[in-house]
């Protein structure tokens, strides 16, 4: 698969081709884009064209010695999107990537078609179906929709498994470092959000 040279990095990444519309995954804070293994071929089959890269730091993405300062994550997201042509294009992103395709949406909204961000936006969702339950606004149904929707459809949306997973695999590479910064952004990430989803059903 081709390298692209971005300022600071050579950034490795895959492109299924094809003229479907374009999606681009972003993979959480550890690991490469061969997380996406299993989820690509469901897109293909519908379609769409699959764009996978390994984000800075990470994976078979290498520094190299341009002279250039290094850009922030969107920014090496903008320059492959570039580099490929692309005009508007969904995101789907995890854990720590869906902070860089966040910012990237708030950064470049008329390039994103829809934007994806399991474990990031689940703590925002809960939040707000838990401020919505407390207002009374399930009804004769809250119980079942506490269940359905927090227990089911949430606790499985953000897939605490893969973040322990993760964090594991740090820890056995001997990176203790990046791994207790990794557990503490998920973490304050996920409250963080959670607060924001209390807080919106409070003030509408």
């Amino acid at each position: 698969m081709p390298y692209l040279e971005l300022p600071g990095i050579d950034l490795w990444y895959t492109d299924t081709g094809g003229a479907g519309t374009p999606v681009i995954f972003l993979h959480a804070a550890s690991g490469n884009c061969g997380c996406w293994v299993y989820q690509e071929p469901v897109f293909t089959s519908a379609g769409y064209r699959c764009i996978a890269y390994d984000r800075r730091h990470w994976g078979r993405s290498r520094l190299n010695q341009s002279g250039e300062q290094p850009g922030y994550a969107s920014d090496d997201l903008q320059g492959l999107v570039n580099h490929l042509g692309l005009d508007r294009f969904h995101l789907v992103a995890t854990a720590a990537g869906g902070i860089g395709a966040l910012d990237y949406s708030l950064l470049h909204p008329q390039q994103v078609r829809s934007l994806v961000a399991a474990n990031t936006i689940g703590g925002l969702a809960m939040g707000l179906l838990v401020g919505c339950l407390a207002r009374g606004l399930g009804g004769e149904f809250e119980q079942h929709a506490r269940l359905m929707l927090g227990v089911g459809l949430l606790g499985g949306f953000t897939t605490f498994s893969s973040f322990s997973l993760e964090t594991w695999l740090l820890i056995e590479d001997g990176r203790m470092g990046i791994a207790l910064v990794y557990i503490l952004a998920s973490v304050v990430a996920s409250i963080f959000a959670l607060v924001c989803g209390l807080t919106l059903t409070r003030v509408f």
